[in-house]
């Protein structure tokens, strides 16, 4: 859980966890580390690397900035009604603020990474340290059953498994979605 937004703060991608977070950071250690994996990736936002930093330490291993993996730029600024905000940004993916990007971007944006990544290590385990929205565009596009509800609904932190071949998910599973199965 982060440091909630504050009013005019352009460095929301400093933003770090709370007490709280913290902890939760240190809670998914013992689930992340089973997974036995051979790189951890985050968002560079301050946020998203304390919450994987934890477990690349638990594995020895250092957590690899990548900007594609980062949050949507949604381009609103709190106290604005960011969860306004958010929906109609589900209703109409092409939509955004003057400055913000669109949910298609994050999407592309979202995929695009995914599939390096998948390509990069096709055999190896890599946690990803993300945010919510980038979550669910990119299992949106995966044919995971996601909507705005979903979005809106997804705890802090969440844990979603993704096994995925070069170009597609065979299998996801976390909190919302139970144990999804693509039908392709």
């Amino acid at each position: 859980m982060p440091v909630p937004p504050q009013p005019d703060d352009p460095a929301d991608h400093l933003r770090p966890l709370s007490a709280l977070g913290a902890q939760q950071a240190l809670d998914l250690v013992p689930a992340l580390t089973a997974y036995g994996a051979k790189r951890v990736l985050s968002s560079p936002y301050t946020r998203a690397v304390q919450t994987v930093e934890p477990t690349a330490a638990a594995l020895g291993l250092q957590v690899e900035l990548r900007d594609p993996i980062g949050e949507w730029r949604h381009g609103h600024r709190p106290p604005d009604d960011w969860v306004e905000h958010c929906h109609r940004a589900w209703a109409d993916p092409n939509w955004s603020t003057p400055t913000g990007e669109t949910h298609f971007a994050v999407t592309t944006r979202a995929v695009n990474a995914l599939l390096a990544i998948a390509a990069e290590h096709s055999r190896d385990t890599v946690i990803i340290g993300t945010h919510g929205c980038w979550t669910s565009r990119a299992l949106l596009w995966l044919g995971a059953p996601v909507d705005a509800a979903f979005w809106q609904s997804m705890p802090l932190p969440a844990i979603y498994e993704i096994r995925m071949d070069a170009t597609s998910a065979q299998h996801i599973q976390g909190p919302g979605l139970g144990d999804w199965r693509s039908t392709a």
